[in-house]
């Protein structure tokens, strides 16, 4: 295989496509996993091909040599079905080319996309109004979304994602493109493939490379979407009150539901109105067990609540639906409220994350009975998870995904994707972070899918685009594509009839069917499962001599402590504390799904991390504008995220506010941070004394007060972050504060350096810019401050959709202020040299 690989490799690189192999960045960025059940897959190699024609170069050869291919586009695949562990990894991410002509109402996208690429020309060119049919999560790949059929949260209004395809180009198994049209004869082969390719097409037929899809346009004439998120954790946990509640919600019928058998009061919600929701049990979340509601709907803000006060009649539930949803241009909800809607979703689907997860999915109808049963079995089952449970880190949620309305409107044989009737995509979900918990949760998840099977449409259905890895080899055709199955093994002989193209889910050809129509789609025991996704993985892993490794990494921190005078009088004697950092430091550089333990990066964060951070943040009245709240709380999570994570137990980060107090612990948690962050807001009124809080809630407390006592223990660096100029104080209050630091800290005989200051703004406001231009000039504290250039809301928002551009920026901005004067020098010095 080796050498197989090796030649491969060596034509795919004389034809100048790129290709990666292990321990190079790419490759490891590429590989990387949120979900830890596939923590060993380390395919041969990653091809990222630019162009159509490297894919058909790619397909040709690896066909010729008989090389498994895996295709990846966004990575989302709940089931692991774009994760390789052998072979080769086919990375469609720099294919991201996205044209959109209003004119026509279409968008012509690459495979590679992201939603969040494809929303971005809407958002860009103002075009509001105007929606495309694409995915709730902005990072979730276009291709496995369309070619699954694709659940939009305008789904309602305007059919699957599927249903707005007009034009598809695929790499077939012999390596040929192939256009195929939604006006091709439906009988000609190229008919037949665009019939398949709407809701069966991933990795079945050949590798899409293009595609071209309708963009809609809501009905509101003000291009306005209602939007909103509630989380209802009800006083007395998951009651009877609260399944009264969902059952009227999920049946959408008036308040005298659960009274009465008569089914003529079934009412469907309007197709402008779009509601997910999802049940959340974590046994150590306080508030106990709650349901999350996204709601999405087509139309004014009045209509909207008049829609609730008639279908929901749990008053406070009716109520905070209300207020927390808010009208707003449809550019602006593409762009933000998707992100903060499904944070929880986008959260866990980078590779940072780092949690075990196993999924199924159901497909339920709304009928008064079904959903009564279905309801009631998830509460039972939330009872049964926090008993047996209790204080674990593990969680069990069910998200019942809003379908329906138009989807409804075409035949289940219009197109692949079969389960037309569906109102609800429901799947389940169950995490856990300690390994040993999988064979609990994958019998707990075995036990809620033999009681919510039944109940599934036909007994059997599940949604391809919420894959569950379990479904039995005999029926997993049949759990996905229904009565479509036969045809779809048709086209498969005529488009794949070696294939080429397999997988364990994947369309089988007619000749040799394994298919038990009998068969329940669920595997018998769930539990037989444990450690097997690992165990086969392992087989193709290879790693170093990873003892040997750690300890000369060990070694080599406390040698870099040493060769620093600053560190060396703060860290001497603490063998422990080095010890700690480094074996965090050893997990961090093995780590493939951040830059921050890459080569060049690592001893970066090394030395940011030995520095006690305190962020310090402006609350005042201007942070309402222009989002900038909601930006500096994004900053802030992800600076704490950075800054904790090789720190060494008990240790952590300071969160100061200019006008409000907060816990003052100087080691906060990231934990601790964000359950700070997430209740606060700015302080109407409040002024930007920014020196004078600095000096009292920061200096004074964290480092006068040791001082005398000698008992600073780290260097300290503030990250000071603001939208304004001082008010309320005189000018120089912030620069006499800085001053006051240095005098004082070297009247106790530390050095200057062991406090610095990196200071950034948030938002465009020109006192803010003036202010920062000041602090830049000022010659007394040059030694100490670092104002960077960077706007910082922008740069979050320029880098937020790639999580290691994002960690590698924010790094090398903590880092400036603090990096050894010669450093400074060669880099200015490399400066010069380039603008010549």
């Amino acid at each position: 295989m080796d050498k197989t690989i090796d030649e491969a490799i060596e034509l795919f690189r004389s034809q100048k496509i790129p290709v990666f192999e292990p321990g190079e960045e790419e490759y490891e960025r590429s590989v990387a996993t949120p979900n830890l059940l596939f923590r060993f897959s380390r395919p041969h190699l990653v091809i990222q091909p630019e162009t159509a024609s490297h894919v058909q170069a790619i397909i040709k050869q690896a066909r010729a040599q008989k090389l498994k291919i895996t295709i990846k586009c966004g990575g989302h695949s709940y089931a692991g079905h774009s994760t390789a562990y052998k072979g080769i990894l086919l990375d469609l991410k720099k294919m991201n080319t996205v044209m959109l002509d209003i004119k026509s109402k279409t968008v012509t996208m690459d495979a590679g996309c992201t939603w969040g690429h494809v929303y971005k020309k809407l958002v860009n060119g103002r075009h509001n109004g105007f929606i495309i049919n694409g995915g709730r999560c902005p990072f979730v790949g276009v291709s496995g979304f369309i070619l699954g059929g694709g659940l939009s949260p305008f789904t309602r209004s305007f059919g699957m994602g599927c249903d707005t395809l007009e034009e598809a180009t695929v790499v077939t198994a012999d390596g040929e493109l192939v256009t195929v049209k939604d006006n091709d004869d439906p009988n000609s082969k190229e008919g037949k493939l665009f019939w398949a390719l709407r809701g069966a097409g991933g990795g079945n037929f050949g590798v899409l490379v293009k595609m071209k899809l309708k963009v809609q346009q809501l009905q509101n004439k003000d291009g306005v979407v209602v939007a909103g998120r509630y989380q209802w954790f009800p006083n007395s946990g998951i009651t009877n009150d609260l399944m009264s509640t969902m059952n009227n919600f999920y049946t959408t019928v008036t308040n005298d539901f659960m009274t009465t058998m008569n089914n003529f009061y079934t009412t469907d919600w309007p197709n402008q109105m779009t509601i997910d929701s999802t049940w959340m049990c974590d046994p150590q979340q306080k508030e106990g067990d709650g349901v999350r509601f996204l709601v999405y709907y087509d139309g004014n803000k009045d209509e909207f609540d008049t829609l609730i006060d008639k279908y929901i009649k749990q008053p406070e539930l009716a109520k905070q639906l209300k207020r927390r949803s808010l009208p707003e241009k449809s550019t602006r909800f593409l762009h933000e409220t998707l992100v903060a809607q499904w944070s929880e979703e986008t959260t866990k689907a980078f590779p940072t994350n780092k949690t075990y997860n196993i999924y199924s999915s159901f497909v339920f109808n709304n009928d008064k009975i079904s959903i009564e049963k279905v309801t009631a079995i998830i509460r039972e089952e939330m009872k049964t998870f926090r008993r047996l449970y209790r204080g674990e880190k593990v969680q069990f949620l069910v998200t019942w995904i809003h379908s329906g309305g138009k989807a409804r409107e075409k035949k289940p044989s219009d197109t692949a994707f079969f389960w037309r009737e569906a109102v609800y995509h429901t799947y389940v979900t169950v995490d856990w972070e300690d390994k040993w918990m999988e064979r609990d949760m994958r019998g707990f998840l075995k036990n809620v899918k033999k009681k919510l099977r039944p109940f599934s449409l036909k007994r059997e259905a599940a949604f391809i685009n919420f894959a569950d890895g379990e479904l039995s080899k005999k029926a997993h055709e049949r759990a996905y594509f229904g009565n479509n199955r036969k045809e779809l093994r048709r086209i498969k002989e005529i488009w794949d009839k070696d294939n080429f193209f397999k997988w364990t889910q994947g369309i089988q050809l007619p000749q040799g069917i394994d298919d038990d129509g009998e068969l329940d789609v669920d595997v018998p025991d769930k539990e037989d499962m444990t450690d097997t996704i690992a165990e086969e993985q392992w087989e193709y892993f290879k790693t170093d001599d990873f003892v040997k490794d750690l300890k000369e990494f060990v070694d080599n921190v406390d040698k870099f402590v040493k060769e620093h005078p600053l560190l060396e009088r703060f860290f001497k004697g603490k063998k422990n504390y080095i010890k700690e950092l480094a074996q965090k430091a050893a997990d961090l550089k093995n780590d493939p799904s951040t830059p921050l333990g890459s080569k060049d990066l690592l001893p970066k964060t090394i030395k940011v991390t030995l520095r006690q951070q305190v962020i310090y943040c402006d609350d005042s009245s201007s942070m309402k504008r222009d989002g900038r709240w909601d930006s500096q709380k994004r900053l802030v999570d992800r600076i704490a995220k950075i800054t904790t994570r090789i720190l060494p137990e008990g240790q952590g980060v300071a969160l100061r506010f200019i006008n409000q107090d907060v816990d003052n612990n100087s080691n906060l948690t990231l934990a601790e941070i964000r359950n700070i962050l997430e209740p606060m807001s700015y302080m109407p009124g409040g002024n930007t004394e920014i020196g004078t809080y600095l000096r009292s809630k920061i200096l004074e407390p964290l480092v006068y007060s040791k001082l005398e006592s000698k008992s600073l223990e780290r260097p300290l660096l503030i990250s000071v972050i603001t939208d304004g100029m001082p008010e309320g104080e005189k000018s120089s209050e912030f620069v006499d504060a800085i001053l006051e630091c240095g005098n004082k800290l070297e009247g106790a005989k530390y050095p200057r350096e062991s406090v610095k200051f990196m200071v950034g703004q948030i938002g465009t406001g020109k006192a803010a810019a003036k202010f920062l231009e000041t602090i830049r000039n000022d010659t007394k504290i040059a030694e100490s401050v670092y104002c960077t250039s960077d706007q910082l809301d922008a740069k979050f928002e320029e880098f937020h959709k790639n999580e290691g551009d994002l960690d590698r920026w924010l790094v090398e901005t903590l880092y400036w202020p603090i990096k050894d004067s010669e450093d400074k020098e060669d880099h200015e010095s490399d400066g010069d040299d380039k603008d010549d």
